[in-house]
């Protein structure tokens, strides 16, 4: 009876019978930049190229933690802050979960509660819930949020870039960075410098770029051709 008691309350906090919609599509977002023949400045530790492709959601990101509380039992869900990206919407309600982006938010889940579902935002209201997947929902501590949008790192994420280092003696250090997948981290990673007393026009695995002048503190450029 002990053991049944804190369901029974955590029941009584809950209710409403969610439907919750997954017809959100993310955006296609492909990056060339910066325009080709175009003078550009850049400071040490820019990236002065950079192309890629990835799925950019609609997000609310929690500027503190939203707690879903149950009583003497403490609270069913805690959202961490953090990224959350939007899964679907009605009329009234938008849904939303954490994903693999910047800083993403986490759910914290009461051992006694039921599994998390998702999160359910009333946009009349602004009020924020968390739905059960028994399809059940509570209210949140009141929330403060601020939209966004966000790049999602999933199997379609693949960002190639070059960033300035500085001069080395007459030669410039350029160092190239490739990003895919759902890792953080640099999938390959490598450093060159080039001579610019020789040739003003560099290149990596076919980007060119044209450069004007080169300093410790920043760089003007030009780039004629984008990676191949």
């Amino acid at each position: 009876m002990r053991q049944i008691l804190p369901l029974i309350v955590l029941s009584l906090l809950l209710f409403g019978c969610v439907s919750p919609k997954y017809n959100y599509i993310p955006t296609d977002v492909n990056i060339q930049k910066p325009d080709l023949m175009i003078e550009q400045t850049a400071y040490v530790g820019d990236e002065i190229l950079k192309i890629g492709n990835y799925k950019e959601y609609d997000a609310i990101h929690l500027d503190v933690e939203a707690t879903m509380p149950a009583g003497l039992l403490g609270y069913v869900y805690k959202f961490s802050k953090g990224n959350y990206i939007r899964a679907g919407f009605d009329e009234r309600f938008e849904y939303y979960l954490p994903g693999n982006v910047p800083n993403p938010g986490s759910v914290d889940r009461n051992p006694i509660a039921d599994p998390f579902l998702i999160m359910q935002l009333d946009t009349y209201t602004s009020d924020l819930y968390g739905v059960t997947i028994f399809k059940m929902r509570g209210k949140t501590t009141r929330p403060r949020f601020t939209r966004t949008k966000v790049p999602s790192k999933d199997e379609d994420y693949l960002v190639r870039a070059l960033t300035y280092n500085g001069t080395i003696n007459n030669a410039i250090s350029i160092s190239y960075n490739e990003y895919a997948g759902p890792s953080s981290r640099p999938l390959f990673t490598n450093q060159t410098n080039y001579d610019i007393s020789e040739d003003d026009i560099i290149g990596y695995q076919g980007a060119r770029l044209r450069i004007l002048e080169a300093t410790n503190e920043y760089i003007r450029y030009q780039v004629l051709n984008y990676f191949q």
